[in-house]
């Protein structure tokens, strides 16, 4: 699924979300709200609280302390406090989040994070997090610097399949802003990240000082940009469907048969290998590795 509704319109409203959980999305054993103690969270976690009673599994919040910052601990216990005054479980868990020589800070918390939520939500859990519109809007130009292909540039996901369950983003269609106003008119309280203004960050970069230029000279290119990672999606979709059905007609046995990849176009023969390293979980090849690789094989 590439795209939800526009909640925006609806100014967040809960029964907008309740129609997203019930019908355009799997049907799952557990809801879990990845709870950060931020703003975009601590909507979440409020708009699903008021739905408790209505949704079609129990809701839990899980909260990770990267120990990244000082204040961490701090932002555990008001986690805590938070989910006690809604009522709602929380599963508090405290990771190594630091990022080896070389490594993205963000990618090595990102991946500490769902390691460790991995090993708590059951088989046929939904993980919920509240990823936004500005937020896919802020993957899509990332994505573009590093040329990536359709894959890339769909962004993220509504939902996927992912550790026995599914993770879904019920906020994609709405805006940083909507947000935040929400939060403001409720009085909610909320912990601030200061590692989310460093400017040496690409994503805090691109939300600080690309997007908001773009915002003022093109105000209804978010939207649109949001809209192109959603078409992405469905080329994308469209092209894993041809590769799976290239994979049948060319593996024997489990195994590539070059005669016959040989008589595939070029694209679609790249097309294909990316799909079997995928089908094999191998990680996945730059352009230029991928074209080296089939000119070895061919």
């Amino acid at each position: 699924m590439s795209s939800l509704p526009d909640l925006s319109a609806s100014a967040l409203d809960p029964e907008a979300l309740l129609e997203q959980l019930d019908r355009q999305l799997p049907r799952p054993s557990s809801y879990w709200v990845g709870y950060s103690g931020g703003l975009d969270s601590t909507v979440l976690l409020h708009l699903l609280a008021s739905l408790r009673p209505r949704l079609a599994a129990p809701l839990s919040a899980i909260h990770v302390d990267h120990a990244l910052q000082r204040e961490s601990a701090a932002w555990a216990e008001h986690c805590g406090r938070v989910c006690a005054e809604l009522e709602i479980p929380l599963h508090s868990l405290r990771v190594d989040a630091a990022s080896k020589s070389g490594e993205s800070p963000e990618a090595a918390a990102r991946q500490a994070r769902y390691a460790a939520i991995a090993q708590v939500l059951g088989t046929e859990a939904m993980l919920l997090t509240a990823h936004h519109r500005d937020d896919q809007v802020e993957t899509l130009l990332l994505q573009m610097i590093r040329g990536a292909g359709v894959e890339g540039l769909s962004a993220m996901p509504a939902v996927r399949s992912w550790n026995r369950g599914w993770l879904a983003r019920p906020l994609l269609a709405v805006r940083r802003e909507s947000i935040r106003a929400w939060a403001e008119a409720r009085g909610l309280h909320w912990v601030e990240d200061p590692s989310n203004m460093a400017g040496a960050a690409d994503r805090n970069f691109l939300r600080h000082q690309v997007i908001p230029a773009i915002d003022a000279r093109w105000p209804g290119a978010v939207p649109s940009m949001a809209r192109s990672a959603a078409h992405c999606a469905d080329a994308a979709g469209i092209l894993r469907s041809v590769a799976e059905r290239d994979l049948r007609d060319v593996s024997v046995a489990d195994r590539l048969a070059l005669s016959r990849l040989r008589d595939l176009p070029p694209a679609r023969s790249r097309n294909l290998l990316r799909q079997w390293l995928r089908e094999h979980q191998a990680p996945p090849l730059s352009a230029r590795r991928l074209q080296d690789a089939l000119e070895q094989l061919c």
